[in-house]
């Protein structure tokens, strides 16, 4: 139960984690990748948190009175014992500023009509806590500097 309730306050805290000191850049630059990874990484030790960047996906379009944004997906998981993960999704726009939406199991992430699209594997009524199944497709516009969810629908199932 212990263990439950620090991955519950973890979770809710991790936007605020990785999005301090994220490095800037021009309106005119494009989103450093590699510097944001790097970035994050340091920032998860520093909160017992490994980035697990294998399987993550990258992202970039232009959005509509904001420029360019790149979305980036990786999996996040402490390092002190805890039996956890999850997987989140963080959106860079190029003045540096960001915002982060926590999911399970990001599948594809597409930018278009100025909205992003995230296909993930989120919890099902009757599946495990290890083992997500529900297909979700959700929709993010950017409003007032935050992601917020626009449209969310069931698509599939994956079996376990």
């Amino acid at each position: 139960m212990k263990k439950l309730c620090k991955a519950a306050v973890v979770a809710a805290l991790m936007p605020s984690i990785f999005a301090a000191s994220l490095p800037a850049a021009t309106a005119a630059q494009t989103v450093d990748i590699q510097r944001i990874r790097q970035t994050v990484t340091r920032q998860a030790r520093a909160n017992h948190l490994a980035v697990n960047w294998k399987g993550g996906q990258s992202v970039t379009g232009d959005v509509a009175g904001i420029g360019q944004v790149t979305a980036l997906s990786f999996g996040v998981e402490p390092t002190d014992g805890g039996n956890w993960w999850s997987d989140s999704v963080q959106v860079f726009w190029a003045n540096g500023h960001s915002d982060q939406v926590g999911t399970k199991g990001v599948q594809q992430m597409v930018i278009k009509d100025n909205l992003l699209y995230v296909r993930s594997l989120e919890q099902g009524d009757n599946d495990p806590g290890c083992c997500p199944t529900t297909i979700q497709l959700t929709a993010y516009r950017i409003q007032s500097g935050k992601l917020v969810a626009v449209s969310s629908k069931v698509v599939g199932h994956q079996s376990s």
